[in-house]
């Protein structure tokens, strides 16, 4: 149960985020689905969802990086996980399609990546 509240507060943030930032993607369909559960997608179906997608928000790593090597503009929710960070840092946030979702549901501003000089 707590975890469908999660989902559902997820899924209205990234609708939002992606009325705001994608407006052009507005009238696409939406799928709403944890796609890396076996009974929910197989590998197969979870590659030819992510191909066919418009946009992508994941709350897992996994589920971010092949639409980001895809050009697929990508949102991550870190969820405070030190590893989205890092992998972020250095390996996606260089990619102007992908973006981090911060603790507030905003997408993250980079300059809060950037170390003091």
């Amino acid at each position: 149960q707590g975890r469908a509240k999660e989902t559902s507060r997820f899924a209205q943030e990234a609708a939002g985020i992606a009325r705001e930032q994608l407006p052009e993607l507005a009238d696409q369909p939406t799928v709403l689905a944890d796609l890396s559960m076996r009974d929910v997608a197989s590998f197969d179906e979870w590659v030819n969802i992510t191909k066919r997608s418009s946009v992508v928000f994941s709350t897992r790593l996994h589920g971010a990086i092949l639409p980001a090597l895809l050009d697929i503009p990508t949102f991550i929710r870190a969820g405070g996980i030190p590893k989205f960070r890092g992998v972020y840092e250095l390996s996606l946030r260089h990619l102007s399609h992908v973006r981090m979702i911060d603790e507030s549901g905003a997408v993250a501003d980079d300059s809060m990546f950037d170390e003091p000089r």
